[in-house]
């Protein structure tokens, strides 16, 4: 497997769209692409997505990172190899499980203290909603001046309480549904 490619996927998630799944990391990150190191702030980029013309690269690294028999290394441009931890190979095992099926990859700092607007954009609700749900105590937040943020892991805590809520609604009405004959 070519430097290339292992390189070009060593992105680590942290919220992948719309699916909670995050890490803890630094606010700083080092990228490796194209045997270039690259400092990225997160939030200011946009989503890491896969091209169509990524699909076979991207299932060669899936076999690869599947197979048990092995340990993953990454291969440096000079021979080097290096042993992969194992927090991140898992983090590399999600990635390409979500880019093959299409799925941007955000990166985010469990620790990142977000902006109302960006707590929206992640929930996909509008700012005003976010806010009635700041002031009802639904989502904890702090106060900078006169700017609410919101960190992160409370953000995704919230989320997952309201996705469990939804699951229980959903399964008492297929359940009810069922009960009347009106589900088949």
């Amino acid at each position: 497997m070519s430097i290339q490619i292992v390189t070009s996927f060593i992105l680590f998630i942290a919220f992948i769209s719309n699916i909670e799944y995050y890490i803890s990391i630094k606010k700083w990150f080092l990228i490796l692409r194209k045997g270039l190191v690259i400092k990225m702030s997160v939030l200011e980029h946009e989503p890491f997505t896969a091209k169509e013309s990524d699909r076979p690269a991207l299932n060669k690294i899936k076999r690869v990172l599947n197979d048990g028999n092995r340990v993953p290394k990454l291969v440096g441009p000079d021979g080097e190899e290096i042993e992969l931890p194992r927090s991140v190979f898992h983090v590399l095992q999600q990635v390409i499980y979500h880019m093959i099926r299409g799925r941007a990859i955000f990166i985010v700092p469990e620790h990142k203290e977000l902006t109302t607007q960006e707590a929206a954009d992640i929930l996909n609700v509008s700012r005003p909603y976010l806010i009635k749900l700041l002031e009802q105590n639904e989502i904890p937040f702090v106060k900078v001046g006169t700017h609410r943020r919101i960190l992160f892991s409370e953000l995704m805590n919230f989320k997952k309480r309201r996705d469990a809520e939804r699951r229980r609604g959903l399964d008492e009405m297929a359940r009810m549904s069922q009960e009347f004959g009106l589900y088949d």
